[in-house]
């Protein structure tokens, strides 16, 4: 059995069973998108114009984020449909057509509800599955890359490009290369290749053990040549790795009864003693002035973290029955209210494709022509999509494969 279909039954089995939480202290989800949120208003600050397609990779880390973007997501919807048109259905920025553009753009657009099989008549998925596989690309950008091959059909593709990153970057006891070895460049391995994580569950592990080599006091540095003190970039990145592989291992581990962020939570509180007095901004270093490429790192980390962490307050807190009974019914006959311990479902994030499928809103586009996402085989499990939308809505895409 696929260990993808191994996550959705531990899924199931947390989702309904009791749980004991851990020990631990973590903090409450909206307290740290509260946090993101006055991130993201620091880093949009700091732009000037408008968030194009030439922006995608920001911007779909500003998206992932959960925060408010609608006063920029209509400009960066339609410079998409520009260059899409212009260039027949494919995605050509300044950078050229490359993987990380469609990859993030898919990934905006389902987060937004926008049909991404079909957008102004072309196919994005499409277009993505169309390039070479091996396409040279910042290694950094897999994190993005990795994730939305769930949405394709082609599994040659998906596993090509999963094994070309492993192959070109990754060192066994060093962890991943990109001008040296950091602890950077490897957090951003783990990052991408927990959602590979089937075939890859060696050289994820031996990333985990790596990425402790660079653990310091009060958090993490970057490498042993040029930046070897605290700073809030490697530590930001740190919690990013942590929170995307801990909230994976404890739900394949069929012991567990609940989502483990301890080491997250550890990493979590070392980010504080980089803040400013400026709302939203890190700096590079404790008692350092506002750095915008270290308050986007922290970005990345808070994201990754928040995501881990409603999922786990979904699993472990109970809702009450009235939460989620149909209120009329509760009027005719309010005897039927009874204690329980239901657990929120938790809603697919994309348009399922198949007859069987619910959507995101009842708003969503719905084209039963198309396909479902693919979850992929062998080398591409890419566990399960978890995003968050919005206003806090825990969002799990996981679909079976076709028969």
């Amino acid at each position: 059995m696929k260990k993808f279909l191994a996550v959705i039954t531990a899924i199931c089995v947390m989702l309904t069973a009791s749980i004991t939480a851990f020990a631990q202290s973590h903090p409450k989800s909206k307290d740290v998108q509260n946090e993101i949120d006055k991130i993201v208003n620091y880093i949009t600050s700091q732009k000037e114009g408008d968030y194009t397609i030439d922006d995608a990779v920001d911007f779909y880390y500003l998206t992932k984020s959960g925060a408010d973007l609608s006063k920029y997501n209509d400009k960066f919807i339609a410079s998409v449909k520009e260059n899409v048109k212009a260039n027949n259905g494919k995605l050509i920025t300044q950078y050229g057509e490359n993987l990380a553009t469609y990859a993030a753009v898919i990934e905006i657009f389902s987060t937004n509800d926008i049909d991404v099989w079909e957008f102004e008549g072309y196919d994005l998925t499409a277009a993505f599955a169309a390039m070479p596989a091996d396409s040279e690309i910042n290694p950094y950008y897999y994190n993005i890359v990795i994730p939305a091959l769930f949405y394709i059909e082609d599994e040659t593709f998906a596993e090509t490009v999963c094994k070309t990153f492993v192959d070109k970057y990754y060192t066994m006891g060093k962890g991943m290369e990109y001008w040296g070895y950091s602890c950077d460049n490897t957090a951003y391995f783990i990052s991408a290749i927990t959602y590979a994580s089937d075939e890859y569950t060696a050289q994820l592990n031996d990333a985990i053990k790596v990425i402790e080599t660079y653990k310091t006091k009060g958090g993490y540095f970057c490498d042993n040549q040029y930046t070897t003190t605290l700073n809030a970039n490697s530590t930001g990145l740190a919690l990013m790795a942590y929170a995307e592989y801990e909230w994976l291992d404890s739900l394949l581990d069929e012991t567990a009864e609940t989502i483990n962020l301890n080491k997250s939570t550890e990493i979590y509180n070392q980010l504080s003693a980089f803040k400013t007095s400026t709302e939203g901004a890190y700096s590079f270093e404790v008692g350092g002035e506002p750095n915008l490429f270290a308050t986007f790192d922290v970005l990345r980390g808070l994201t990754s973290y928040v995501n881990a962490l409603m999922l786990k307050e979904f699993i472990d807190e109970p809702i009450d029955q009235d939460d989620t009974e149909n209120p009329e019914d509760s009027k005719k006959d309010p005897a039927n209210k009874t204690e329980s311990t239901t657990k929120l479902q938790i809603k697919p994030l994309v348009t399922q494709k198949n007859d069987a499928a619910a959507t995101t809103s009842t708003e969503t586009k719905k084209n039963t022509s198309k396909k479902s996402p693919s979850t992929g085989a062998g080398a591409l499990t890419i566990a399960m999509s978890i995003a968050l939308a919005g206003a806090g809505t825990a969002v799990l895409a996981a679909k079976k494969k076709e028969q």
